[in-house]
């Protein structure tokens, strides 16, 4: 039966993938502190792209979370103030675990920043 006009229901997975696996209170909490500091940081930095979602539900192997940013406007060129912002929002996870909680998780994404920056 067709409906038109009729909205679909969304699904929070979107292009993200599926939902792996439910991760254990503790590691929640662990995911959401790291992923809001993402967050504050992106908001808080002058040159950062707009935070458009964050997600506490791991989407694939190795992601636990993710905080999605979309640029405003189409770039071709990077400058040198927008690279250091973006290591600013890619260290923010591991800050805020480190001014949150006792013990920090494994850094597996040290060396994403300066990847990314070359």
């Amino acid at each position: 039966m067709p409906t038109e006009g009729v909205p679909l229901p969304t699904s929070p997975r979107g292009s993200s993938g599926i939902a792996l696996r439910c991760p254990i209170p503790q590691e929640k909490r662990r995911v959401a502190i790291h992923e809001s500091g993402h967050a504050l940081v992106a908001m808080s930095v002058e040159n950062a792209d707009p935070v458009h979602r964050v997600s506490i539900i791991p989407r694939s192997i190795g992601a636990l979370g993710v905080t999605l940013q979309l640029p405003t406007e189409e770039r071709y060129l990077t400058l040198k103030q927008e690279l250091l912002d973006r290591i600013c929002v890619m260290i923010g996870g591991r800050a805020a675990e480190e001014l949150v909680l006792p013990l920090l998780s494994r850094a597996r994404k040290l060396s994403h920043p300066t990847r990314r920056s070359a």
